[in-house]
């Protein structure tokens, strides 16, 4: 993230690749728009023409003089010379450089619960179009379009009088034709809506982790929150989006593909429905177990302002025992 607390831990990943071999690598960071400060070269960096880094950046172990502060803006980047030798200096190389604001430890926990609000609503909002799914595909299923008639049209029927009225005429071939039409249609809109709530939940997953990962690297975590975010939801989600997600849409592109060749039947859609339903229960047994962990940050928040007031009443009794004994001496 853009926001790391004074005793962040940054990992970077990547490669250096050079035709005249690289001869060393380094982190080069600024604070506040200062000097550039270079830290030690990497070791067995050079003489390959493509090294792999694999490193972090622990700025608890930065010297006192550089040591990164709330309110700092420090840009960081990776650095690399190659070992060209015809001129007076070697080539240097630079990374895409990083621009961090160094916040309280309070302050970032702040910014990444309203982060988890966010994820939590969107997810509410995917669980909710995935619901109108599900009726849609119960919709195509209980209406007997693939069929070539609706019993219950074709059998007498009766009219508020309790009078019994004769059967509507059979379905015409045209007609037939365009309810087949119509259940293509929504056949289509439900494996689009299927898709795009796999990529969704992806997402969703994918930010659940990074949350994860900051609160780990910041070394602002807690045992609790590790196992929550992990076990309890970006596991579960990522589950939807590779397995459950996936079934349900074969099944309704086996059912599109029984359609077109005029062997589809209504029933055939009877396990999707079920599938439907049972990622709509994991969905919503996920978004239980976030308004816990919301709960929970709400009751970490209410800790945190009774500790500043605690500490807000400690300064005034201090201040006020020092004008009481300013005042006995002064008599």
């Amino acid at each position: 993230g853009t926001a790391v607390t004074a005793n962040v831990r940054i990992p970077v990943t990547g490669q250096v690749v050079d035709d005249h071999r690289v001869e060393k690598i380094w982190f080069s960071y600024r604070i506040n728009q200062g000097e550039p400060i270079n830290s030690a070269p990497f070791p067995g960096a050079g003489g390959a023409a493509k090294v792999a880094v694999d490193r972090v950046l622990d700025a608890r172990d930065l010297q006192p003089a550089n040591r990164w502060t709330a309110g700092a803006q420090v840009e960081l980047a990776v650095r690399a010379a190659d070992a060209y030798n015809l001129e007076a200096e070697p080539n240097v190389g630079t990374s895409q450089a990083f621009l961090l604001k160094v916040v309280a430890a309070d302050e970032l926990r702040s910014i990444l619960q309203r982060r988890e609000l966010f994820l939590r609503r969107r997810f509410e909002t995917t669980h909710a179009e995935l619901a109108d799914t599900r009726d849609l595909i119960a919709r195509i299923k209980s209406g007997q379009i693939a069929a070539g008639s609706d019993p219950a049209a074709a059998a007498p029927g009766t009219d508020n009088d309790g009078a019994e009225q004769p059967a509507p005429p059979a379905e015409t071939p045209i007609d037939l034709e365009a309810a087949r039409n119509r259940t293509q249609q929504r056949l289509v809109r439900a494996l689009q809506n299927v898709e795009r709530a796999g990529h969704e939940t992806h997402e969703v997953a994918a930010a659940f982790d990074t949350i994860r990962a900051e609160l780990v690297n910041n070394r602002i975590d807690t045992a609790e929150q590790r196992t929550r975010l992990r076990a309890g939801i970006a596991g579960p989600i990522r589950n939807i989006s590779t397995q459950m997600l996936p079934v349900l849409a074969d099944q309704l592109r086996d059912y599109r593909t029984a359609l077109e060749q005029d062997a589809g039947k209504p029933d055939d859609l009877r396990e999707a429905v079920a599938q439907a339903d049972a990622i709509l229960v994991e969905m919503r047994q996920i978004l239980d177990r976030m308004l816990e962990l919301e709960s929970y940050n709400e009751v970490v928040e209410l800790l945190r302002g009774i500790i500043q007031e605690q500490q807000k009443l400690k300064n005034r009794t201090n201040k006020r025992q020092q004008d009481n004994l300013r005042r006995l001496l002064e008599e």
